[in-house]
Parts: structure tokens; sequence; C-alpha cells
């Protein structure tokens, strides 16, 4: 009794000196889903050594040093970290980096320890590297630079131009938009190719889905110009006039037997899919906006941003039919369960922060998307966990959990793949080998609940 004290006031110690030195951890006894298989590995210890796991075994047969911190992992399951493929990393206004941070420990908290940012800008370049250097609390940050679109790309030069620059800066890829010529697009797509980097994000309306296809788009998210692309062949799909918010008024007029094809040409082209489920369907479906301003997740926000968040959904109640609605989520779940069936690579990601989207808390509206489209929980933990490794060709660094790999890693206190619930609230979260408890957690989110307040 009195070592087990000793080590909960150590751990919270510990879990208050977030980013003290990497140190020697074992996590005792735990059940792991390592994501290397379907099954489940139990009663193992988890050795953690310098930022990296050192052992993976039986817990009656690994040799636990002395000086390694214990954590007890009996009755507990051990997930790799989870990883958001379409988050918004705050950019400072008035060099307040507040809100950045802020996100980052949102996200962290919910077991977030890698991210992929989508609305870029080099603050972040800046951010991932005090993160990595243990200067800021946060996940693994790939990230784009500024998007392009007709208001920063004018000319082929000036495409390519600019390409060169983000790479020169340091972006992982590029962020397409929607307005952009066939002309600019391909300008794009070219410089882009030749630096090895490839695009990702909106399909330009005056392209089209399959044209985009044949370039090499790393992510398509949002299932942005499928609707488009499933509009009749007798109809003319004008620029702008159903783009909007992502062509909803086409879902009536949809035919969905060109869906198959549709699938069949994405996964040939070995394009990944980023959904942001939740969020589409929450903005366009009818709903009073004080449901989501009732919700947890919005203590962590600020109230001008949830008034902003309100009036934006007021109008879009106004301005969406019901029905349409609700024929455009219908289509949109049947092109995820045939995207997902068919093997096209489907990644995780919210949207977050965004309207109605808080760091963390999205996640859980963003499984149950999911699961309502009929993907199991296994289905969907991959979707957070191995495929962003896959997908970055990082499976010898995360995404899994054995001998080698970066120690992210998230301890819950029940399984997820009988309840996607227990995803939240870990009992405590280790990033890149160093232990956040569950107490240090709440402490940090307790923090900037009370600024908001």
């Amino acid at each position: 009794m009195k070592r087990t004290f000793i080590f909960l006031l150590f751990g919270l110690a510990m879990g208050l000196q977030a980013f003290s030195s990497k140190g020697e951890y074992a996590i005792i006894g735990v059940d792991v889903i390592s994501m290397r298989s379907d099954e489940i590995d139990r009663n193992q210890t988890v050795i953690i050594k310098d930022g990296r796991i050192e052992l993976v075994a039986n817990a009656d047969e690994a040799n636990v040093s002395e000086n390694a911190f214990q954590i007890d992992g009996v009755g507990k399951f051990l997930i790799p970290g989870l990883a958001e493929l379409h988050a918004h990393i705050p950019i400072p206004i008035e060099g307040d980096v507040a809100p950045a941070h802020e996100a980052m420990m949102l996200f962290v908290a919910h077991g977030i320890t890698t991210i992929r940012g989508m609305k870029g800008d080099v603050y972040h370049l800046n951010l991932r590297d005090q993160i990595a250097a243990g200067d800021v609390v946060g996940p693994r940050i790939f990230t784009c630079g500024a998007r392009l679109n007709s208001g920063t790309v004018k000319t082929v030069e000036g495409a390519k131009k600019i390409v060169e620059e983000q790479f020169d800066a340091g972006f992982d890829f590029i962020k397409i938009h929607r307005n952009l010529s066939p002309e600019l697009f391909h300008a794009i797509a070219d410089a882009a190719d030749a630096l090895d980097m490839g695009i990702a994000g909106h399909v330009p309306e005056t392209v089209g889905i399959r044209e985009a296809l044949s370039r090499n788009y790393l992510t398509i998210d949002h299932f942005d110009g499928y609707m488009e692309g499933l509009a009749p062949d007798s109809m003319e799909i004008i620029p702008f006039k159903y783009g909007g918010l992502f062509a909803v008024p086409l879902a009536t007029k949809a035919d969905v037997s060109k869906m198959e094809a549709l699938v069949q040409l994405t996964k040939s082209k070995n394009t990944w899919m980023v959904p942001t489920a939740a969020w589409l369907e929450r903005l366009v479906t009818p709903a009073d906006p004080q449901v989501y301003l009732s919700e947890p997740g919005m203590a962590y926000v600020s109230k001008k941003m949830r008034e902003g968040w309100a009036r934006s959904k007021a109008n879009r109640n106004r301005s969406i039919d019901p029905q349409t609605a609700k024929k455009y989520v219908e289509i949109r779940r049947a092109l995820l369960k045939n995207m997902h069936d068919a093997g096209v690579g489907m990644l995780f990601g919210c949207d977050a922060p965004q309207f109605a989207n808080v760091p963390g808390f999205s996640m859980h509206h963003e499984i149950e998307s999911y699961q309502a489209t009929g993907l199991s929980n296994m289905d969907i933990l991959k979707m957070a966990t191995i495929n962003p490794a896959i997908f970055f060709k990082k499976t010898n660094v995360f995404g899994t959990i054995q001998e080698g790999l970066d120690a992210d890693l998230a301890l819950l206190d029940g399984n997820p793949l009988e309840d996607m619930e227990n995803l939240r609230d870990p009992v405590g979260v280790m990033l890149r080998g160093k232990w956040l408890s569950r107490e240090y957690l709440e402490t940090e989110l307790a923090k900037i609940a009370e600024k908001y307040r």
C-alpha cells in the first residue's frame, strides 16, 4: 500500500512536470491493442526508455528495472496515440500564440499525438519545432503552407514560385482550395510533382473530381467534388453555382449509379480520403444552435467564437432544405461505406477547431458518424492509428505499439473495441516518451476553461 501511494504521488509530480527529461517507464499488466493485428495482447508490460518503446512482453516474463517509473496497467488498455488528419491550427493574431497552444493541449488531452494542419502558416513551422524540442506540449505536426486559390495564385509562373517557396520553407504538402482555374490547378500540381510534395484538400469545381484524380492527390478531404461527380450527364455543372457548402443542393439530383465507378477510379489512383463526416453533417442538418453550445467542449473556446458558430448555424438552417440535407447525408454515408469496403485508404479527420468542432471533443462526433455508416470500432481505430502511419510512410515511427517506435500512447480505463466512449478521459498520455497523467491533463484543461468562463 505504501509503495502504491508513493507511486501515485510521483505520478502526479511527473504529470505536472510534463516536459521533464525523458525517463524510463514501465506500464505493468496492461492489455495492449497494438494495431499490428485485430487481437488484444493480454497482461503485457510495456517498457519505454529515451522516448521509444523498448520492450513489449508478457508481464510475468518482463524484467523491469528498479529505476523505471511504474504505471499500473492492470484492467486497463493501451493503444497507439491517435492522429487527427484534418486539423486547423490557430494562427496568432497580434502575436498571441495562446489559442494555438490551447488547441495543442486539447488534442493531446484526448490521446491525439499526431495532427496534420490544413490551414497553414509560417508560425506552424515554428510551433512544430517547439513541440519537437519539448518547449510546447503538443502532438507531432505535419502541415501545409497557405492554401492556394485564385486569391493567392494568379499566373502559371506564380504557381510554380509559390510551390517552390513552400517547399523551401519546409512545409510537407500543398493545400489546394476550390476556386482555381484548370490551368492554375495543373500548374500547381506540376510544380508539386517536380518537388515530390503532392497536393491535398479540395477539388476545384472547374476541374472536377475525375480530372482531379488524374493528378497526385495525397488526400481529398470532405469528399469534395464527389457530389458534383454524381450529377446526371444531362446536367451542366456551373462553377460556383452549386459549390457553396460542398454542393449540398445537388443531393436531390445525384445519380448514385455513378458511385461505384467513381469509387473504383479513386482506388486505382491510390488517393486517400479524409471524410470529416460529422462536421458537415452537423452543419447542414437542422438543429437549434443552442444544442451545440451546450456541449462540454464549448467550455474551451471563447464566447466570441461560440457566438459566431451559433450565428453561422442559424444562417445555415435558413438556407438549406431539411430534406435535401437528409439526402445529402445519406449519399455521403453510402460513399464512405463503399470507399471503405472497396479498400480506399481512409484517414480520421474532424476539421477541428472549426464550426462546433472543438479539438479532441470533435473526435467523438466523428466516431458516431462512422458508426452510423456501418464501420466497426476496429475500422475506426485503424483510421486514427496505423492508417496515418502508412499514409505518411512512417510505420517505423508511430501508429502501432511495437519495439523501436516512438512512445506515443494512450492508456484507457476500458476497451475501445467494445465501446469507443472509452477513448474519453485517458488515464494518461505518453507523448514521445513523456508521461502526461490524467491529473496533469485535467489541470491544464481547467486553466483553458477558466480563461473562457
